[in-house]
């Protein structure tokens, strides 16, 4: 006789699962014998094993000042090249709320070197850093509203020094960026996945930068390097999923 004909259980697919049950005796019956189910398992070799073990490396301040150092080095006028530069690197997990630092540093990052008027690239990274890190995560799913676009966003309100009382158009424009980026995520659909997501706001917001500003910011095609990473990847639903040839 097989061991798994001798047990009976349900694997846990997550947490949410035991909490959210609203029956004691079913939760407790899930933790006699707490198996993973392979779905379970996948994510968590997606954020742990799959990141190279780096996810308790660093605290969330210090990823998103180790971002902000990267990209003062950068030179390129591409937000997409800025990006891919700086997501390799230790301190940028497969997914991960540092990308709401990230993916606006990004954009002032390649707007400053392409000649916008940008003058204090630092203190602008600063203040991108300060407002990402109130964004909390998993708000694409919990709050309907994509970090990497509201990433971008505020760093579309630093360039245009915009707040909630600003009469100068920058109020408006900026809501068109985002509900554009938005309606473009929107289109895909879920499970998220904050280098897609990334990629979606930043091309959008090439275009955004173009007509709004005059500035020409190098948004070139975008073939996914961490589609082997994602345990969620849509595969090719996802338009920068890399071709079969």
């Amino acid at each position: 006789m097989k061991y798994s004909e001798l047990i009976n259980f349900t694997p846990i697919e997550d947490i949410i699962q035991l909490t959210s049950s609203g029956d004691a005796n079913k939760a407790r019956e899930y933790v006699k014998s707490y198996v993973m189910s392979d779905t379970m398992v996948e994510n968590m070799q997606a954020t742990v094993i799959g990141d190279g073990g780096n996810s308790m490396k660093y605290s969330m301040e210090e990823r998103c000042r180790r971002i902000i150092d990267f990209c003062l080095q950068e030179t390129s006028y591409d937000p997409m090249e800025v990006f891919g530069n700086t997501a390799k690197q230790d301190f940028v997990r497969m997914h991960g709320p540092e990308h709401h630092v990230l993916d606006g540093a990004c954009l002032l990052t390649a707007f400053h070197n392409a000649g916008g008027n940008l003058p204090d690239l630092p203190q602008a990274l600063e203040r991108l850093m300060a407002e990402g890190l109130r964004m909390p995560g998993a708000v694409c799913g919990l709050w309907g509203v994509c970090g990497a676009v509201m990433s971008v966003g505020a760093a579309l309100a630093i360039i245009d020094g915009t707040g909630p009382l600003s009469t100068d158009g920058s109020w408006g424009s900026h809501m068109q960026y985002t509900s554009a980026a938005l309606a473009r995520l929107a289109e895909i659909g879920g499970p998220r996945c904050c280098k897609r997501d990334a990629f979606i706001a930043l091309q959008t917001a090439v275009e955004n930068v173009k007509e709004r500003y005059g500035v020409c910011l190098n948004g070139h095609p975008v073939e996914c390097a961490w589609s082997p990473k994602n345990a969620q990847c849509l595969g090719h639903r996802c338009p920068y999923h890399p071709s079969d040839g």
